[in-house]
């Protein structure tokens, strides 16, 4: 283990004690290499995944881009390989990250059909939940297709609806979904104003819905799209408190994937306060 090793792991021990837990989640994240606009190759893939031990997480939720314009790039068993790869190197070089299977899916009409056919990809590949994203220029009514997940005891997460055009404007309109009990995932950088005035000011008005909101990277790089975590957390700690920063970037996303594969892999409830 090098000098810029043990600073990373360093960095990863100081940010899990300000979080005020020993369990980290993220549950968007662009890091498997060479399958969409997040890593070209196992280089970017490696310094992403060290920003985001820097950051404070040792589990993350790989989650590709499936459908839309990156239809063809990644399918459920070539994820599954990409992530046992970077796991692999991973455990390899004693970095202290977990990397779980997931995908971003772009909102389609042949989204229950693919997920039957295993081209799709349900977060920790558990059949239980979904990401799904929005265009974002146009509004659609995704009611009948949240209620054929639902029929399917599938739940949806929304990825970034603060950065729907229609949702930045209205965001109570997610709300139309409520019966589905969605749940809304808001990236940090948008919260940090990465994206404008107007997608900041939507993803606080989203965290004050009666739905369950977290919020999650979507990091694809180390650069302009970052993990900006930490930052994030400190900016909504200042506003509406510390309590409340746990929920939304802590406590939630474990609340959400205890049931799924990281249960089996020994990360309990019980772990996530530090004493």
């Amino acid at each position: 283990m090098d000098l810029s090793q043990d600073k990373m792991i360093a960095q990863q021990r100081h940010a899990l004690m300000h979080y005020g837990t020993s369990l980290c989640v993220d549950m968007h994240c662009h890091c498997l290499p060479g399958v969409d606009d997040g890593p070209q190759d196992w280089v970017q893939a490696q310094a992403l995944c060290a920003a985001l031990i820097s950051e404070g997480f040792n589990v993350v939720v790989a989650t590709p881009h499936q459908l839309g314009r990156f239809e063809g790039c990644a399918d459920a068993p070539g994820i599954r390989l990409r992530v046992r790869e970077l796991n692999q190197w991973l455990t390899d070089n004693q970095w202290p990250l977990k990397v779980l299977p997931g995908a971003e899916i772009r909102v389609d009409e042949r989204v229950v059909e693919l997920l039957e056919q295993d081209y799709l990809m349900t977060l920790s590949d558990e059949n239980q939940v979904v990401l799904l994203e929005l265009p974002f220029d146009t509004f659609m009514d995704i009611s009948p297709l949240l209620e054929r997940l639902a029929n399917r005891h599938i739940r949806v997460m929304i990825a970034h609806p603060e950065r729907n055009r229609e949702l930045s404007m209205r965001p109570q309109r997610v709300m139309e979904w409520a019966q589905y009990n969605p749940v809304l995932q808001i990236t940090a950088s948008s919260l940090l104003g990465h994206f404008g005035g107007t997608v900041q000011n939507a993803g606080y008005a989203l965290l004050e819905l009666p739905l369950l909101s977290l919020v999650a990277t979507d990091a694809h790089n180390t650069d302009q799209r970052g993990p900006r975590f930490y930052e994030a957390f400190d900016w909504i700690a200042r506003f509406l408190g510390h309590h409340r920063a746990r929920q939304l970037f802590i406590e939630n996303s474990l609340d959400l994937i205890q049931a799924l594969a990281v249960q089996e892999e020994g990360f309990g409830k019980e772990r996530t306060d530090l004493k």
